[in-house]
């Protein structure tokens, strides 16, 4: 097990703090007590790391990544995800790489400017991180968008660890295992013993409120992990559903409806090293609440078609009506 250790280059301007930085940090032989007081029990080469990060990039003015957000801006060069006092690196020479955890002589952090040193560089914490500042939005096929700032039904879209995520199906609790895109990954994992869990239902998932008759999308980044394929499901209360799986590697999407549930379609697309699957349907006139999110899956509608183990990983989550975004 990596040992975890907390800051050790203290800025000298800080001296003054020390007594009371030393009453938020705590550490064991594998564990660490962040700045929130939360603890962690893992580490870096490769690990997932659970809690809500903070997000220090890097970007070199002189050498800026060729890659842009929608407003223009270079991603970042190098990127370090700071969650429960551990300082990891996810993004390096304008790629997303394996994630690797700073051993304490590695870098200096500064408590009052909110930045980070490494290799002689500065991070600065990411003030701006819209989902979809980096994830293009897609509209049905003949409809183009005509806002970029629509509303978001899902909670927290990015942060698929937090609360909001982990109500619905905790047999499949998300994980954050590096960045997508300069996104925050996670990996979605079957972790339940119990084979009654092991069904394409049971997912990553919120369950908003609905509008009857209403056309919506349902996007979500993804890779592969133990498995190439992924199940988009989504569930009404009044027992209308629809499906969509996808399988990576062949670049393919099917579809299984069922009553009420009506127009499915869908756009697949390479999108940097990952995929952006949007898939679009409407609702039924009784629809109240809709369950719906990700998971992995074995290309079995309806069936047991995952075990133990079986994972994905999935990022930027958004769930809209498409008139809020895309026109006529």
């Amino acid at each position: 097990m990596n040992s975890m250790k907390r800051v050790s280059r203290w800025s000298s301007k800080l001296f003054l703090f020390t007594t009371f930085v030393g009453l938020a940090l705590g550490f064991q032989n594998c564990s660490l007590v962040d700045f929130a007081g939360r603890t962690s029990s893992s580490g870096g080469n490769g690990e997932s790391y659970t809690g809500k990060p903070t997000y220090y990039d890097y970007k070199n003015a002189s050498q800026p990544c060729s890659q842009l957000s929608l407003s223009g801006q270079p991603f970042p060069n190098r990127q370090i995800f700071l969650q429960n006092g551990v300082f990891t690196l996810v993004r390096d020479a304008c790629a997303d790489v394996t994630p690797r955890a700073l051993a304490a002589n590695e870098f200096a952090f500064d408590f009052v400017t909110d930045t980070l040193v490494y290799q002689g560089q500065t991070f600065n914490p990411r003030a701006d991180l819209a989902d979809f500042n980096i994830v293009p939005m897609i509209c049905p096929v003949g409809r183009t968008v005509n806002n970029t700032n629509p509303p978001n039904i899902y909670q927290q879209p990015l942060e698929l660890s937090s609360a909001p995520w982990l109500n619905t199906h905790p047999q499949i609790p998300p994980s954050l295992d590096g960045s997508i895109e300069a996104l925050p990954r996670f990996r979605v994992e079957v972790t339940s013993n119990n084979p009654a869990d092991w069904f394409d239902w049971m997912r990553v998932g919120q369950q908003p409120l609905i509008t009857p008759s209403t056309d919506y999308a349902v996007s979500f980044l993804l890779q592969p992990r133990t498995l190439n394929r992924a199940i988009l499901y989504y569930d009404e209360n009044n027992g209308s559903y629809i499906a969509f799986g996808v399988d990576l590697a062949a670049e393919t999407v099917t579809t299984n409806a069922y009553q009420g549930v009506t127009n499915p379609s869908y756009d697949l697309r390479r999108y940097g090293r990952s995929h952006l699957l949007t898939v679009f349907f409407r609702s039924s006139n009784g629809a109240v609440r809709g369950d719906t999110g990700i998971a992995p899956w074995r290309g079995n509608f309806m069936d047991q078609s995952v075990v133990r183990g079986d994972s994905i990983f999935a990022a930027a989550a958004a769930f809209r009506a498409v008139s809020s975004y895309c026109g006529p």
